[in-house]
């Protein structure tokens, strides 16, 4: 008897863990980080560098915006603007595209609105 009871306990205790571990990698493969797309934007006196033009939908995107020309320049996209840059300074917009499509990113602050402005394709990598 006390043998059956110690072969229950075993394969009791077995089960146990065998069910505790299947949770946890359930759990680390659904929580994770999301990814993270970065883009480049560096804003000259007289255009907009966006590198790279194409992004994925449903991704966090983080725009690293530069003001490498001589006077005070800012950076819309979607919605969501920078603070004006002086020559040199660095601001950041993180935002993420849930639809695809082609959506416009400008600069509205000592800008020639016709040049200083152009699209990023938002694509699906699911195929959808």
């Amino acid at each position: 008897m006390l043998r059956r009871l110690m072969i229950a306990c075993t394969v009791g205790g077995a089960v146990l863990v065998c069910m505790v571990g299947a949770s946890a990698r359930t759990a680390s493969a659904t929580t994770g980080v999301d990814p993270l797309q970065r883009v480049s934007v560096r804003i000259l006196d007289g255009r907009i560098i966006v590198s790279p033009k194409r992004v994925e939908r449903a991704v966090t995107i983080w725009f690293r915006v530069v003001n490498k020309g001589t006077k005070k320049h800012n950076f819309l996209v979607s919605g969501l603007k920078t603070k004006p840059l002086g020559p040199g300074q660095v601001d950041h917009i993180v935002l993420s595209f849930e639809d695809r499509g082609n959506f416009g990113y400008r600069c509205a602050l000592n800008c020639d609105p016709r040049v200083m402005r152009g699209s990023i394709s938002v694509f699906s990598g699911l195929g959808e």
